[in-house]
C-alpha cells in the first residue's frame, strides 16, 4: 500500500456517553471499552482523533490510542 498523506486519511471524532459522573476517572468497564475501541480504529487510515475537553474523553482516547 503507498504511503498516504494526511489529505488521504479520515478524522475521528470520539465521542462518549455517560448516565452519571462523566466529570470523574474512567471505571474499570470503561477502561476495558477504551481498549477495546483501539483494537477496532484502524489508525493508519487516521489523521486526527478529536475528542472533547472532559477528562473520560480524554482518558478514552489516550487508552485506545495506545492500545492499538
Amino acid at each position: 500500500m503507498p504511503d498516504m498523506t494526511k489529505d488521504d486519511k479520515k478524522k475521528v471524532y470520539l465521542t462518549r456517553h455517560a448516565e452519571k459522573d462523566s466529570e470523574g476517572v474512567l471505571t474499570g468497564e470503561g477502561r476495558k471499552a477504551a481498549v477495546a475501541l483501539g483494537e477496532k480504529l484502524p489508525l493508519e487510515d487516521v489523521a486526527d482523533v478529536i475528542c472533547s475537553d472532559s477528562l473520560r474523553a480524554k482518558e478514552t482516547a489516550t487508552l485506545a490510542l495506545i492500545n492499538t
